[in-house]
């Protein structure tokens, strides 16, 4: 008898554990938003949200390079350097055929905090068919600027392919364009967050 008392007593807790858990609301869009990078569309589009893991000061980390996958690496270097702006942060030969390349856009402290594009040499048929396709023909990079209107034009003059005409929306100005290898880019100059919002927070 007491053994089974002792097993409806751990059911019953753990129904109560369940219903519990259910009850709790699930992350808003807004909240899903702002993990990790600051929570900006939340605000500006009038999203609740709510930051699902507090930070921890004892954990110190970032995201290092992206590898982009490249035909050429002076091919790639020339375009990024030379029409986008971006500066060669490194080139260092690791063996025949390979180098570590990173290009950073520029601005103070772009390389610094880790980005970097790794381009990256396709080296066989199948990275070769991925080149310029890594994200599946959606927009893979998102370029932030401080001036949309400088950089939408200087990259214009440059020949820069943009698929769309400029776009006001809530968070910001923002324009799709190609690179040489058909990557597709958000140029993107983001709103001030609504005053009084924590955005970022």
């Amino acid at each position: 008898m007491a053994h089974k008392a002792v097993r409806r007593l751990s059911l019953a807790r753990l129904a109560e554990g369940s219903r519990a858990r259910s009850s709790r609301r699930r992350p808003t869009f807004g909240s899903v938003l702002g993990l990790g990078c600051g929570n900006f569309f939340g605000p500006v589009l009038g999203l609740a949200s709510r930051r699902q893991f507090p930070p921890n000061p004892r954990v110190q980390q970032r995201l290092g390079y992206i590898s982009l996958l490249v035909r050429d690496y002076d091919e790639a270097i020339a375009y990024y350097t030379s029409v986008l702006g971006f500066r060669l942060v490194e080139d260092t030969p690791l063996a025949p055929g390979k180098r570590w390349v990173l290009v950073a856009p520029p601005g103070p402290g772009a390389a610094a905090v880790g980005a970097c594009l790794l381009l990256a040499r396709a080296k066989n048929d199948a990275e070769l068919a991925a080149v310029g396709r890594q994200a599946g023909g959606r927009v893979f990079l998102f370029l932030h600027t401080d001036d949309f209107a400088r950089d939408h034009a200087a990259f214009l003059r440059r020949g820069v392919e943009f698929l769309e005409e400029p776009r006001n929306e809530n968070y910001g100005t923002v324009a799709v364009f190609r690179d040489l290898y058909g990557n597709k880019w958000d140029l993107l100059q983001l709103r001030p967050p609504p005053a009084g919002s924590r955005a970022g927070s």
